[in-house]
């Protein structure tokens, strides 16, 4: 889920939603089960995460661009 979604509750679409249980599956994703606040309804999401996995070169010029601009502020 992304910092700007809002989890809301399917039934009623509340955002008042409160998480239950949290287990990682076999296959890499998060099952939370929710508990919506308001309507008193239970349901399940699934998130999967995603990673960004960078080279040492990538990194290294990262690190150099950095640099440069500290010098020169």
């Amino acid at each position: 889920m992304k910092d700007d979604e809002i989890m809301r509750c399917p039934y009623c679409k509340s955002e008042n939603t409160k998480v239950i249980d949290s287990r990682e599956t076999k296959d890499g994703k998060v099952r939370r089960k929710r508990k919506c606040l308001d309507c008193g309804k239970n349901f399940t999401t699934y998130e999967l995460f995603e990673q960004r996995l960078f080279r040492l070169d990538e990194l290294e010029e990262k690190v150099r661009k950095i640099e440069d601009i500290v010098k020169h502020w």
